[in-house]
């Protein structure tokens, strides 16, 4: 299975990890990249990191990994634990003392750049989804509803 997916042959359990890609395969523009989404999210990004770096504490160090690692989708409270040097219950333990929780945290981020991408950009809702991590669209569509209280449709045509 490896084999047909790579076309090549796949060695598992090797002293180093490495994927080869031929030059022309990196310069491929992405088909369905918006400017104008990129646009809208890395001020907001980039004004976010200003204002946490105004304010070194753990919630402020543990928004901008999230924000770090927002479109790889592996912005979960054991990385962010272990990039922090502790265990995900002291990371949990420490949070609740600033009177907030990592999950919190994270639909911050995701709420507010998601209102911003789908007010101020014509992105498909599935590439905003992409961008903020979301491997499904139909799983940002339910975490927007839930925090926001409408469906992200609604919410840019209100």
């Amino acid at each position: 299975m490896p084999q047909q997916f790579f076309g090549g042959k796949v060695l598992f359990d090797q002293p180093q990890n490495f994927i080869e890609f031929d030059s022309d395969v990196l310069d491929t523009k992405i088909s369905e990249a918006d400017p104008k989404l990129m646009a809208v999210l890395l001020p907001q990004a980039n004004q976010l990191v200003e204002n946490l770096f105004a304010r070194p504490d753990l919630v402020n160090q543990v928004r901008m990994l999230i924000m770090g690692e927002l479109d790889s989708g592996r912005m979960d409270s054991d990385t962010v634990a272990r990039t922090l040097n502790m265990s995900r219950a002291s990371l949990y333990r420490r949070l609740r003392e600033e009177h907030t929780t990592f999950q919190a945290i994270r639909n911050e981020i995701i709420e507010r750049l998601a209102k911003k991408a789908l007010k101020e950009t014509d992105s498909p809702i599935s590439q905003i989804a992409l961008m903020l991590g979301y491997s499904e669209h139909s799983a940002f569509v339910h975490s927007f509803t839930r925090l926001a209280g409408m469906s992200p449709t609604e919410y840019r045509y209100r």
